[in-house]
């Protein structure tokens, strides 16, 4: 019964070890899609193909952590014509001597007819998701079986985890198996059981 609850306490502090890292991973992932102010945009037009196509996913952080410079694909919002334009992702082709950029798709033939002010940026492009991967049937398909496969897949016990047959077998009798070993009956030679007899008789015969 010791051994059961020392492995039952092992699998609590596994669990609360588990716990807790999970916790500190989001934790920190929290802590850090905050710092970086990390944004997930979607490119909308073919303007920056073949770098991003339509639908694919680009990953920007904040300018205050990767300052903006020509060559840069950045993230912003500008006014041209007296319209809004939200959400944009070009390339910095030069910069202007009002403090402004000039961007560029990487498809098209000549620049953007807008400057865009630094205050406008609000994401330097870092990384980026081709928009195909969540489209695809067949890559779906693999990331679920792989799901699947690793929920069922058969893990292998402890080997300090008790078998079925030894918790049972403690649990019928009652006694650890040292215990058991030291009631069992022992042998008693045939020289010791004449003696046993003799002093019973000499006792049941006291006048000779």
């Amino acid at each position: 019964m010791g051994g059961g609850l020392g492995m039952n306490s092992k699998r609590v502090a596994k669990s609360a070890v588990s716990w807790l890292l999970t916790l500190g991973l989001l934790a920190a992932g929290i802590f850090l899609v905050k710092w970086s102010e990390l944004k997930i945009n979607t490119v909308a037009t073919s303007s920056m193909v073949p770098t991003y196509n339509p639908t694919d996913m680009v990953i920007s952080i904040s300018p205050k952590l990767k300052v903006p410079g020509v060559g840069d694909a950045i993230v912003f919002e500008t006014e041209f014509a007296g319209q809004h334009i939200p959400g944009h992702v070009h390339r910095i082709n030069a910069a202007n001597s009002d403090g402004s950029w000039e961007t560029q798709g990487d498809a098209n033939p000549v620049p953007d007819p807008w400057r865009v002010q630094p205050s406008g940026i609000s994401g330097v492009v870092i990384w980026s998701v081709p928009g195909a991967i969540f489209r695809s049937p067949l890559l779906i398909g693999g990331l679920l079986f792989l799901v699947a496969a690793y929920s069922f897949w058969p893990r292998k016990k402890d080997e300090d985890e008790p078998t079925e047959n030894t918790e049972l077998e403690g649990a019928d009798s009652g006694i650890d198996p040292p215990m058991a070993e030291s009631l069992e009956p022992q042998p008693v030679s045939a020289g010791g059981a004449g003696e046993s007899d003799a002093g019973i008789e000499i006792l049941s015969n006291p006048d000779k």
